[in-house]
């Protein structure tokens, strides 16, 4: 095995790190500034092949996220980047290909990316089109699929008890959406 894949947990040691210092020095060191740097290298981990890798990746951007105001102009450049990496087109031919699977990793960080800014505000709903970009690769291969799924999973959950006034910030089509994506009949 790569150097690189023995030691995964270094790099999923330094994922949760370079959140926490991240958050802790946001103050000192002006947190655009540091946001920028950290972002950058979090996203470097969300492209990383080892699940946990990407996942801690994933955890450590939702703190980052969770950090921002809703309506920061920040937020909704992160999420347009992360929808655009999300709809890489790939098709299911290629899925085997060398082509095929950099276009699948490029649509899994938006995926990672999108399930982070959804899980960074997890009782509103201010980004509906990330959730319904989330629940339109649920049938995709792993890890791409069984990301969006838990994503679409854990909406769901934080969603159960305020689903009237959730449903809301959907439209009729993207509610269609979520139900094609076995999200819930009862919900969608």
């Amino acid at each position: 095995a790569e150097a690189a894949d023995e030691n995964w947990y270094t790099r999923m040691g330094a994922s949760l790190v370079l959140g926490s210092l991240l958050i802790v020095n946001s103050c000192f060191l002006g947190y655009a500034i540091g946001a920028v740097h950290a972002r950058k290298e979090v996203e470097k981990l969300l492209r990383d092949t080892q699940v946990e890798v990407h996942n801690a990746a994933s955890a450590t951007l939702t703190r980052v996220l969770s950090a921002y105001e809703v309506s920061s102009p920040s937020l909704e450049t992160t999420k347009e980047r992360y929808l655009k990496l999300a709809r890489t087109k790939v098709a299911k031919s290629q899925y085997k290909t060398e082509e095929g699977k950099a276009k699948l990793k490029k649509r899994l960080t938006g995926v990672l990316g999108l399930t982070a800014l959804v899980h960074a505000f997890p009782y509103t709903v201010p980004f509906p089109d990330a959730v319904v970009a989330l629940a339109k690769r649920t049938s995709d291969p792993s890890p791409v699929g069984t990301s969006a799924k838990n994503a679409v999973q854990h909406f769901k959950h934080t969603h159960t008890d305020s689903w009237a006034e959730a449903r809301t910030h959907f439209t009729t089509e993207e509610l269609e959406d979520l139900q094609d994506s076995n999200y819930s009949g009862s919900h969608a």
